[in-house]
Parts: structure tokens; sequence; C-alpha cells
């Protein structure tokens, strides 16, 4: 599921699709969290102002890590 992400709807679109993946509900993985299915929610409908160290939380909890690419550059 690796891809280019450009804003914060397609990111919530990826994580959101990443936890369905996994079989896992919001109710499941904002408990993981320790948070509500309001933060969840809000991050996978790509709300810009959701907390960055919140969004980094439920992309390693997912399994996957933030990999930045200078623009035009390619990754290796």
């Amino acid at each position: 599921m690796p891809g280019k992400i450009q804003n914060t709807k397609e990111l919530g679109v990826f994580l959101r699709q990443a936890r369905k993946n996994q079989k896992l509900t919001q109710a499941t993985l904002s408990g993981v969290m320790n948070a509500g299915n309001r933060l969840l929610g809000e991050i996978e409908s790509g709300k810009p102002t959701a907390q960055v160290g919140r969004v980094l939380e439920v992309i390693q909890l997912l399994g996957y890590e933030l990999v930045l690419v200078k623009r035009g550059e390619t990754l290796g």
C-alpha cells in the first residue's frame, strides 16, 4: 500500500484503509492509543489541525513509518 501522499485528506484515507485491512475498528485502535474515537475520526477524515504526534502514533501502531523524500528525488 505504499504511495505518495500529498495532503491530510490522502493521509487520512490511507490510514483508514490500513486500519480496515488489519480488521481493526476505530474503537479498538482508539483504545490502544488511549484516545477517543473522535480523535481517530478526525485523523482519518484528514483534519489538517490533527496533532502531529498523534498522527505519527497511528502510523506506527498500524505498522508503517513516515519517510520524507525531497521533491524531485527518489528514495534509495
